[in-house]
């Protein structure tokens, strides 16, 4: 099923529950929301073109896709200097990056895949060790390739 075909669904179903006007100020509401964003890896200092938009506000290493070009499009992704992550997935480690320190700890990622906020909290706690887990077999592929 193509995006557009999703997107017509998901109108239709709010319609039916909002009516017209509703639904369609829903959609343009959630517009700004469904921007892309990507999270640097703090190992590296590439020159990452394209991705010196806003900065997402909870994480120092995230900002917002301001480019034409999809992310995973570019030669700095495959060079894994950036991971293509949900501004709103960066947010759980941000926070405990914040009330805690994470050098040197023990760190349990209990749903690992597909690897955003695991390779996150790989990059801040320094000599410390690290277990992924995911139990969604199907799952453990994308985990292990990010990783």
């Amino acid at each position: 099923m193509g995006k557009k075909n999703k997107e017509e669904q998901f109108f239709l179903r709010m319609k039916a529950m909002l009516g017209e006007t509703e639904a369609r100020d829903l959609i343009e509401a959630l517009k700004p929301l469904a921007a892309k964003s990507v999270r640097h890896n703090r190992t590296t200092q590439p020159n990452l073109t394209g991705t010196d938009g806003k900065p997402v506000p909870w994480c120092s290493s995230g900002r917002y896709w301001e480019n034409e070009t999809q992310p995973s499009r570019t030669i700095d992704y495959v060079a894994g200097n950036y991971y293509i992550q949900e501004s709103s997935a960066m947010l759980p480690v941000s926070i405990a990056e914040r009330v805690m320190d994470f050098k040197g700890k023990i760190v349990l990622d209990m749903t690992g895949a597909p690897g955003g906020k695991t390779t996150q909290a790989a990059e801040i706690i320094g000599d410390g060790y690290l277990v992924s887990n995911e139990v969604v077999r199907k799952r453990c592929d994308a985990l292990i390739w990010n990783v």
